[in-house]
């Protein structure tokens, strides 16, 4: 059987990090908004997470090709399904709609309700 919640999770964690991929300002929102990787259930979204805030923190360009590098010399990146899967990531971000404003309201709803309700 099919779990739609699980589902909607999981695309709503690919948008985010897709964003994160493609907009430094959604990098931004994210470190504001004390987004960590320990918020996504999957556990390749939050090795994925990982990498995009160690390479901001460290002042490097983050994009496909970097995180890509950053989870290959982890061990990490075949796990996922190999660099295509940076592309995979994007493409959902596309797809849901969030690459007008990643700094909107929709944005900051969808990074919030990656985190359990107390």
């Amino acid at each position: 059987m099919i779990d739609f919640q699980d589902l909607a999770n999981f695309h709503r964690e690919q948008a985010l990090l897709g964003g994160m991929l493609m907009r430094p300002t959604a990098i931004e929102n994210a470190v504001h908004g004390s987004l960590a990787p320990e918020d996504f259930t999957n556990s390749a979204h939050r090795a994925v997470c990982a990498v995009i805030l160690d390479l901001h923190h460290s002042g490097e360009t983050v994009d496909p090709v970097t995180v890509a590098h950053g989870l290959n010399l982890r061990g990490q990146l075949a796990g996922m399904g190999g660099a295509g899967y940076m592309v995979e990531l994007t493409q959902r971000f596309m797809a849901e709609q969030m690459v007008v404003d990643p700094g909107n309201a929709a944005w900051s709803s969808a990074a919030s309700a990656l985190r359990p309700l107390p």
